[in-house]
């Protein structure tokens, strides 16, 4: 039930990618909005599955951990799609400069999307697509933190406390998978893991790994010559 929702919840298909048909609600969210969610985690499960996943939101910031040979060897934080102020230009205009800057970066080939999320999320903050943000305020155009839906991803490899490394290791040794792209919500990565900041949200037997190598900030990490040695080429 809507009324249920303080915090949020999260409606996704069973069998999907990409973050396709992924929605957010809380209990501001109308009943109209939580049909248009299912349906879309349905038209979006590769499965054709007939139920959807629903799982309760957990705050903090979309970290995914790279391991290879149950070793962590990249990890990036993934920043939903957004554009910064310049006091000048409006929404829209930022977006079309920021989709020419993606293009030149092979693996950031999709754009940014002006549609009804962003209109939702940019209207949270008092903006729509011909306002002009103040300088240096970030207008976010949605929640969803895959690469697919325009994220930004920042190296931060070197600034994790090994603790999450720890737990990723762990993780990768549970579900017996040596090669594994895991999915953490973390409030500070850079603080020590406690049973209260962390939640680990999925692993992915097939992780992206190309942005590892060509971050938007931070530095480039070296995802495909550490998979190359775990299967001995």
């Amino acid at each position: 039930s809507p009324h249920a929702v303080r915090f949020g919840v999260v409606i996704k298909p069973k069998d999907g990618r990409n973050g396709a048909g992924i929605t957010f609600l809380d209990g501001a969210s109308t009943q109209a909005e939580w049909r248009k969610a299912f349906s879309q985690a349905l038209e979006n499960d590769d499965g054709r599955d007939t139920a959807v996943l629903a799982e309760e939101f957990v705050p903090g910031k979309d970290t995914r951990f790279l391991v290879v040979g149950h070793r962590v060897v990249a990890i990036a934080q993934r920043i939903p799609a957004n554009v910064v102020g310049d006091g000048q230009l409006t929404v829209r205009e930022l977006v079309a400069i920021k989709n020419m800057q993606r293009q030149r970066l092979g693996y950031m080939h999709h754009p940014l999307v002006l549609n009804d999320v962003a209109s939702r999320e940019l209207a949270k903050h008092g903006l729509q697509f011909e306002s002009v943000s103040p300088v240096g305020q970030t207008a976010y155009l949605g929640r969803a933190c895959n690469l697919s839906a325009g994220a930004d991803v920042m190296d931060i490899t070197d600034s994790v406390h090994a603790g999450y490394c720890e737990l990723a290791v762990r993780a990768s040794r549970a579900v017996s998978a040596p090669l594994v792209g895991l999915d953490f919500q973390v409030l500070d990565p850079t603080l020590p893991p406690t049973p209260t900041n962390y939640a680990i949200l999925e692993g992915n037997a097939l992780p992206g790994y190309s942005f590892h190598h060509g971050p938007t900030l931070g530095t480039g990490r070296n995802a495909v010559g550490a998979i190359l040695d775990l299967y001995g080429f």
